[in-house]
């Protein structure tokens, strides 16, 4: 399995969302190794290691994975950060191995696998109308709807750019159809064993993607967990607010080493904004559906090289 390390400091493990691989991180490592050690990996199956076999593709085995990452790499323990549905093998990697992970940061995370129950009413409508596509132009509509409302007019070319990168990297139909099965099987287990474990749940403003239930469901099964909303993007917050969300992720990496003023910065968006804190979130959110839009300037997505 292809593991690369990144940088010197604390250490962060990236676990990536599905299909995805160590390259889905490009708007993280960059400026995180300047503050931490960065451990990417591209899963089986996945990217570079394509040649990694189908049974290494079920849940325990991905689980084992990232475990495997950790021990590759001398890791004691680290802090943990997912995309998607890369928080159940966060999830079970914490359940299983709580004296590898420190702290938890779950990205657009929810606690459901079976795709009707994960996908929003407008992701499933998506997807029955797009199913007689190529699958390139269908991957192009339902990347489309995971990014922000204006994310794209603002950013010209990055979706062009996202999907070319996917499409250099992206798995074998068997592959793709074996991490299906394997999120749709995934049943959500108790996460009382997690309890003192700091966790951090980033969510996007605009997530048109997910069953708006999702995140609920999870951050109930962590009552103790922040939970924060990152502004003016969807379902690929790392992607889309690269500046928002490497900013909450290492303040909350550095807490334990600098906690006063971690604490003083952790809740605070690009723009000076404090984000939503766990009693208020009912009133944020409906503070974020009334206000009129007022799109941000981005950071335009970097050229990417097909391999």
């Amino acid at each position: 399995m292809h593991v690369e390390v990144h940088g010197e400091g604390p250490t962060v493990l990236l676990i990536p969302g599905a299909n995805m691989g160590a390259w889905s991180w490009f708007r993280q490592v960059p400026p995180m190794q300047r503050l931490a050690r960065v451990l990417t990996y591209d899963p089986p199956g996945i990217g570079r290691s394509s040649e990694e076999a189908l049974t290494k593709c079920t849940r325990p085995a991905q689980t084992e994975a990232a475990l495997d990452v950790l021990r590759s790499t001398d890791t004691a323990s680290c802090t943990v950060v997912a995309a998607n549905e890369g928080g159940f093998v966060a999830l079970d990697l914490a359940l299983a191995h709580p004296e590898c992970v420190e702290r938890l940061v779950l990205l657009e995370a929810g606690l459901a696998g079976a795709a009707e129950a994960w996908l929003s009413a407008e992701a499933q409508a998506l997807n029955d109308a797009v199913a007689q596509l190529s699958p390139a132009d269908r991957r192009r509509c339902e990347v489309g709807l995971q990014l922000a409302p204006g994310f794209i007019k603002r950013n010209p070319g990055s979706l062009d750019r996202l999907l070319e990168t996917y499409e250099a990297n992206a798995p074998r139909a068997e592959v793709a159809a074996a991490y299906a099965e394997a999120a749709e099987a995934w049943v959500a287990p108790s996460l009382q064993g997690l309890a003192g474990m700091p966790v951090l749940l980033l969510s996007g403003e605009e997530d048109r993607y997910q069953a708006p239930g999702m995140q609920n469901a999870l951050a109930r099964a962590l009552p103790w967990a922040r939970r924060e909303v990152v502004t003016q993007c969807g379902y690929l917050p790392h992607l889309e607010r690269a500046d928002a969300v490497n900013r909450a992720v290492m303040t909350f990496v550095q807490e334990a080493m600098s906690p006063a003023s971690a604490a003083a910065r952790w809740r605070t968006d690009a723009r000076g904004q404090r984000l939503a804190a766990d009693d208020a979130w009912a009133a944020r959110q409906a503070e974020l559906d009334a206000r009129p839009a007022n799109p941000l300037p981005l950071v335009p997505l970097p050229k990417v090289a097909r391999r």
